[in-house]
């Protein structure tokens, strides 16, 4: 599992790195690799923490290497792309539970659980992973540190109401859809651990597709 994890956040490493030091669009494509590789995150059990880790690491060490003349700006588009992928992640967890309780299917509690726990941990750590980031610029003023600081935090209000949602709908997911079930005669189909997350993949390769146009 380490070695599949650290695979997973050298990729990201790397393609962070790769947007950061091309500078073109970079919020949009920070965007992009995080939607795309939250499912991936989240089904190794890592979770979106690590996964914000990594787009950071890949960010800063981008930032030291290459000294652009607006770091600052830079790392803006980066906590804005970061924060955008983690609410479409969020949104598309949402979407594949609802769904699900339109279909009469559940899916696994060990399932569910994984990702209430994943949304709790990011709910916690984010704005601490994001400063601890922006801590690793060896070059940054205070004043400028605690711009950014005050960047994500504001970001970060902006997607806590697709993360409480999210939240919400795996916490209630099992125990609402048993009792529609059940009133209605109706047998739920139940599917196997892992399904959840295949789900989420599916919906986040559609919108993937559909963002790049026809």
């Amino acid at each position: 599992m380490n070695e599949q994890l650290n695979s997973l956040k050298e990729a990201v490493r790397q393609q962070v790195q790769g947007i950061v030091a091309g500078g073109k669009d970079v919020s949009k494509r920070v965007s992009e690799v995080v939607a795309g590789a939250s499912e991936q995150f989240q089904r190794s059990g890592a979770g979106l923490v690590e996964l914000a880790q990594a787009v950071m690491d890949g960010a800063v060490s981008a930032v030291e290497k290459s000294l652009p003349q607006q770091p600052e700006n830079v790392l803006r588009q980066v906590i804005d792309g970061l924060g955008e992928g983690i609410n479409r992640a969020a949104l598309t967890a949402q979407l594949t539970l609802e769904e699900a309780r339109s279909r009469q299917v559940t899916f696994a509690a060990e399932d569910l659980a994984q990702v209430r726990e994943d949304l709790q941990a990011l709910n916690s750590l984010y704005l601490e992973t994001i400063s601890r980031g922006l801590g690793q610029v060896r070059a940054y003023a205070v004043g400028e540190r605690e711009r950014l600081q005050q960047h994500a935090a504001a970001a970060w209000e902006k997607m806590r109401p697709a993360m409480q949602s999210a939240l919400s709908a795996a916490a209630q997911h099992p125990v609402e859809l048993g009792k529609e079930t059940l009133k209605s005669g109706v047998s739920a189909t139940r599917q196997a651990a892992g399904a959840f997350f295949g789900a989420m993949g599916h919906w986040l390769d559609e919108a993937g597709r559909r963002l790049k146009g026809p």
